[in-house]
């Protein structure tokens, strides 16, 4: 079984588009912070995630750089020659799922109570 489940922040503002098939497709990049840290650097690996269908119309609305997601899919490693006639690999996450974990972005802050937070700039006393 292919199963991959990684949990970091978008790298990397999504790119979207159609297949000639006319399937949607999204891909952007995810920063998975790694635990153990070099001279107290903090270290991360950066997963390339490429969905489709109706996952790829919500990640291209919503995905945008720095914030939190998870995704469960397969990895699919490829091996190429490039221009220079260097054998490479590079992989990429097919997605399954893709959840959201940034809070929502509201236009307004409101307290649990239906109010408006204000601050204490503008008051006269």
């Amino acid at each position: 079984m292919n199963k991959l489940f990684i949990i970091g922040n978008v790298a990397n503002d999504p790119e979207y588009h159609m297949t000639n098939a006319d399937k949607s497709v999204c891909e952007f990049q995810v920063a998975v912070n790694r635990r153990i840290r070099r001279d107290d650097d903090p270290e991360a690996d950066f997963f390339r995630v490429v969905t489709f269908g109706k996952t790829a119309d919500v990640c291209a609305k919503y995905v945008t750089k720095g914030k939190k997601i998870s995704v469960l899919g397969a990895i699919q490693f490829n091996k190429y020659t490039d221009k220079n006639g260097i054998n490479r690999v590079s992989h990429s996450v097919y997605a399954d799922t893709v959840e959201f974990l940034s809070p929502r972005e509201t236009e307004e802050k409101k307290s649990k109570y239906g109010f408006e937070e204000v601050s204490n700039d503008g008051l006269p006393f």
